[in-house]
């Protein structure tokens, strides 16, 4: 364990071989042979933001691109989703980039998982705003529009520093999350979401995770709500005159029988979900529709 903190050590220690030593203890021991230099790091000031009361009020989802798996893989992202009234992870995942897709997908598992929470608080990144021409804030990305159609308010950070806790977390997770995906020799996403799940994320939230003020969970049902229909992508297309309608440079043909009046000139919404189906809707009607070559 040549780069561990005298307190992750202690800990494995007596995890792996039973020898049981007070972190303290080791520190001074270590600091006596010159294995481990004392911090004694200049003095930061940060704004202090109290905590929500309640798990569930709002919820903070960020990714980290890392070397998570250090020089045995490429570098991959881990997209978090942790509770501000306690700390808690409500779920980790590694992807290999923080796209739309990966994180309508990780936001899915989260909300299976829990359920809906008040509201989510994000960076200005392009996922989660559309930050070029859009002076009213009146345009939204699909992942906001999302969130928007599950009543969940999305909040955007002005400064990394504005998400204090969720960066405090990921640099736990580079120091500890990393030295034990070392140790199990896990090198691939796969793996690590598998360890994660079902290993990881108990272990910290039981050392980290604090109280609410609240007991009351505020996370809401998901009755009701089609997430495979929320979390997709939609545009819109304009109907040709031959009733056809391109999309990612493909071809389909609406059929003549149509549940509702169908015009050239129409605008119809074609939405893709995540596993790659289509659906064309019009005025919150299904059209039937066949791809055709051109």
């Amino acid at each position: 364990y040549p780069d561990f903190g005298p307190t992750f050590a202690a800990e494995k220690l007596e995890e792996e071989h039973r020898l049981t030593i007070h972190h303290e203890t080791l520190r001074l021991l270590l600091i006596e042979r010159g294995l481990w230099r004392p911090r004694h790091g200049t003095l930061t000031v940060h704004l202090w933001r109290e905590r929500k009361a309640s798990v569930g009020e709002m919820v903070q989802g960020d990714g980290s691109l890392h070397r998570w798996f250090e020089n045995r893989a490429p570098a991959c992202t881990l997209l978090a989703f942790i509770d501000d009234a306690t700390s808690a992870l409500l779920w980790l995942e590694f992807v290999p980039g923080e796209s739309t897709d990966a994180l309508m997908r990780a936001t899915w598992q989260y909300l299976e998982r829990a359920g809906r929470p008040l509201a989510l608080y994000a960076d200005r990144g392009g996922v989660f705003r559309v930050n070029i021409h859009n002076e009213e804030a009146d345009k939204l990305t699909q992942y906001a529009r999302a969130l928007s159609e599950l009543d969940i308010e999305l909040i955007h950070a002005r400064s990394p520093q504005a998400k204090g806790r969720v960066e405090r977390v990921f640099g736990t997770l580079q120091d500890r999350l990393v030295k034990e995906l070392r140790l199990r020799g896990i090198s691939s996403i796969t793996e690590a979401n598998r360890f994660v799940r079902e290993t990881y994320l108990p272990r910290h939230n039981a050392k980290f995770a604090v109280s609410p003020k609240n007991p009351t969970d505020l996370h809401r049902s998901l009755t009701g709500y089609a997430l495979s229909r929320i979390f997709c992508v939609r545009e819109e297309r304009t109907v040709r005159n031959d009733f056809t309608i391109q999309y990612r440079r493909r071809l389909f043909q609406l059929d003549p029988r149509q549940p509702t009046m169908l015009r050239p000139g129409d605008v119809v919404t074609v939405s893709e979900g995540l596993d790659g189906t289509l659906a064309v809707g019009l005025r919150k009607i299904t059209l039937q529709f066949h791809e055709i070559a051109e």
